[in-house]
């Protein structure tokens, strides 16, 4: 099963729309189609298009903008494919990303997998490579997503009709949400191989940070899900310079269960300084 579909939610953002459309254009295995899904974009993504008429694209624009859950659901509904493959308007993949992956893909059990990757983050001017461990199950992912799903990941499309689709009222943590449902039905595998760039430019405002984690954890029970939502919250509050805050998430996750936050943390912390 070679035939994929190549999903590609993009909002403004035309340079950089420029930039992972060539690096579809240069994969070894070429997909049956490329979806470009505008999030009702202020500016016009036209000459990027027309430049690349090479690729069979099809475009689609949300009537607003609407979130990437959003423009990831109507890409999906477009699709044509068996196989789902998903890349992010700002990051890229390696030229062998998809015949790789693909390959790997035909031979999992499960219905999803992941690549490794290279984390570029511009401000800092710092590249680091992330390899996921070889397994995702459930239990990994409660304590926090660190495989970049959004330019990473290949589906068989027969998983949407058991888990549905990305909920459209989360603009952040979407792709985190959508796996814990997935990993009640399959196993994420991962390729432990660095096939994609990640690109990382500046970190979400906390109060965004706080309402989508909550809208995330009012949707589980498990406690493991709550600690890392505790982390990740008081990450943020530190970045933003709010430590009291920072200090009162990290109590909270510790009082859930000391031992599940001190193996957050240090993912993490191991994360962050990857970045």
């Amino acid at each position: 099963m070679n035939d994929s579909s190549v999903i590609l939610p993009v909002y403004n953002r035309p340079q950089l729309l420029m930039r992972a459309l060539e690096s579809i254009s240069r994969q070894t295995l070429q997909p049956t189609e490329v979806i470009v899904v505008d999030d009702g974009s202020d500016e016009s993504l036209e000459s990027v298009l027309q430049s690349n008429k090479k690729l069979p694209i099809t475009f689609f624009r949300l009537s607003k903008n609407s979130g990437a859950g959003a423009a990831r659901n109507a890409g999906i509904k477009l699709a044509q494919c068996q196989l789902i493959a998903f890349l992010d308007s700002d990051d890229e993949w390696l030229p062998n990303k998809l015949e790789k992956q693909v390959a790997y893909h035909n031979t999992i059990p499960g219905l999803i997998s992941t690549t490794g990757f290279e984390i570029i983050h511009e401000l800092h001017k710092t590249r680091k490579e992330r390899i996921p461990k070889e397994t995702q199950t459930k239990k990994e992912l409660q304590k926090g997503c660190f495989l970049s799903p959004g330019s990473t990941m290949l589906v068989n499309r027969t998983i949407f009709s058991k888990v549905g689709t990305f909920d459209e009222s989360l603009k952040r943590f979407e792709d985190w949400e959508w796996l814990l449902r997935a990993s009640e039905y399959t196993t994420i595998h991962s390729l432990s191989e660095n096939l994609s760039k990640v690109y990382f430019n500046k970190r979400p405002k906390y109060d965004i940070v706080v309402l989508e984690v909550n809208k995330v954890l009012s949707k589980f029970k498990e406690k493991s899900i709550h600690v890392s939502g505790q982390v990740e919250k008081g990450i943020s509050a530190f970045y933003a310079q709010k430590y009291f805050k920072a200090t009162k998430h990290l109590a909270a996750a510790i009082k859930l269960s000391p031992l599940v936050f001190v193996t957050v943390l240090v993912r993490c912390l191991n994360a962050l300084m990857r970045r």
